[in-house]
This record gives C-alpha cells, structure tokens and sequence, in this order.
C-alpha cells in the first residue's frame, strides 16, 4: 500500500497520495517495532510475531518508493536499516537467497522464489537490493541481488512464468549491470 500510494502521488502529482503514504510508512515504522529488540514485527493481525520476509520486502519497497516522492533522506535511511535486519535474520549463508521466516519464529528450512497469492519476498528483495545499490552506491547490495538470483536460477529455469517478480529483478540487473 505504501508503495503504491507513493507511486500514485508522484504520477498524478497528488499530495493527498504522498501524505498518505508517509503516514502509513510512519505508523508501519512506529508500531511494528519490538520495543525490546528494535526488530520488526509481522504486519497483520498477531503484533508479537516476528516479521517474514514478505513483512520486510514489502516495507523496505514501500520505503524506497516513498524517497523519491517526499525527498526526504530519512526514508532512505530505514530502508538500509531494515534490509539489514533482513539480511541478519533471514539470509541463507549456506544456498542464498532468503527464508521466508527467521530461525527463532520456528523456522523450517523455506525459501520460495515463486510468485502465488503474494508476490515473491525473494523477488521483491532482489529489486530492493537493485534499488539500495544504485542509490547509496554500495556494491554488496549488487553483489546480494546476484546472489538471490544465482540461489534461485533453476527454479526461474525450469518455471519462467511461475517467478515473475524474480524475472523482472534478472531483468533490472541485467539493465542496470551496463551502467555500473
């Protein structure tokens, strides 16, 4: 939702959107904090879950989303924050690619690539990563993006259209590969 409202307010040129959209990137950053640990939580209904994947990729995107449509830094500066607490507690050392929940929530060893109901965390982090490389400059980003990628080439191999987000993510990498 905060993405796309911050979308919105940049391609209709409307403040009701980008305000919107601020608000509700505030109050995810307000109210789905652990007040103990800083860690953020999962974003429906139970507020004492550790957030998934889907709860960090999707706040990270609409983070990123909201900088260029507020200009504010500070948006910038949580998106880093969270996709590194992304890449502590759920980031697979051994494979790549990302678990769909961290270790201390119970974890099985689940990692999708696959878009279904949701669009794929892996995917939408790998545009993340795209998108936090380009714009702080730091080259491990790429370097993380290449790595979900690689971790899920097989599966995007022998079902293209069953990992459309991730697609795009290759397709971005490519693009963007030419002018770093």
């Amino acid at each position: 939702m905060i993405a796309t409202l911050a979308r919105a307010s940049r391609t209709f040129d409307a403040p009701g959107y980008r305000e919107a959209a601020s608000r509700a990137g505030a109050r995810a950053l307000d109210h789905r904090v652990d007040a103990k640990t800083g860690a953020l939580l999962h974003v429906g209904g139970e507020s004492t879950r550790a957030a998934g994947l889907g709860d960090y990729a999707l706040l990270v995107r609409g983070l990123l989303e909201l900088l260029p449509a507020t200009g504010e830094k500070g948006w910038l500066h949580e998106a880093v924050r969270l996709q590194g607490e992304q890449e502590e507690r759920l980031w697979d050392v051994g494979e790549g690619g990302y678990f769909e929940s961290p270790e201390d929530a119970g974890r099985t060893a689940r990692k999708h690539g696959s878009d279904g109901t949701f669009l794929s965390g892996n995917g939408v982090s790998t545009l993340n990563l795209i998108d936090l490389s380009r714009l702080t400059g730091e080259r491990s980003y790429r370097d993380r993006a290449e790595g979900v990628l690689r971790a899920f080439a097989a599966e995007i191999a022998k079902e293209p259209l069953a990992h459309l987000t991730l697609l795009r993510a290759a397709q971005r990498f490519a693009r963007t590969s030419y002018a770093a």
